[in-house]
């Protein structure tokens, strides 16, 4: 079966949605921050604004995981360089294979955690300050992997379909 139109979709998609989730992340920050100082209780909006920047960030990991496996930049660019050693030694494979998905990766936990301080039996202050901890380190993660269109040799548009 040809993955080549899957494949393409999901790229298209996943560039698209890390716009929304770059605004969930930071409208997260702000409203934690500003909840914490201000002294606001932590409510059903905030638990339920945070689950749907987890259920975004969840739903871009399956499509990057996909975009890995299928795609040529992840598992059968490591195949065809000859190998991870080949590929470490590769700054663009090596972005692909292994930078952008552990940092992405590492992004999803801490907006995971962060998402479940929400839940824990702590007072309010306390869940809008962990909160916004972890989302304000994940959105550093995601700055410092992201293929901005102005790094040489793995930028990627602004906007999907542009070139």
């Amino acid at each position: 079966m040809d993955m080549t139109p899957w494949y393409t979709g999901s790229v298209h998609l996943h560039n698209g949605l890390r716009w929304l989730l770059l605004v969930l992340l930071v409208y997260g920050i702000f409203r934690h921050v500003m909840a914490w100082q201000q002294k606001k209780y932590y409510d059903i909006h905030d638990l339920k604004r945070n689950t749907w920047l987890m259920s975004t960030a969840h739903f871009m990991l399956v499509l990057g995981m996909f975009q890995w496996v299928v795609g040529p930049w992840g598992l059968k660019n490591i195949q065809n360089l000859g190998g991870m050693g080949a590929a470490m030694k590769d700054s663009v494979a090596r972005f692909w294979a292994v930078e952008h998905l552990t940092g992405m990766f590492i992004a999803i936990i801490l907006i995971t955690i962060g998402r479940g301080f929400g839940k824990k039996g702590i007072s309010d202050q306390m869940k809008h300050k962990k909160t916004f901890t972890f989302f304000i380190i994940a959105l550093l993660v995601i700055i410092a992997v992201m293929p901005w269109p102005f790094r040489a040799g793995i930028g990627r548009p602004w906007f999907p379909g542009m070139h």
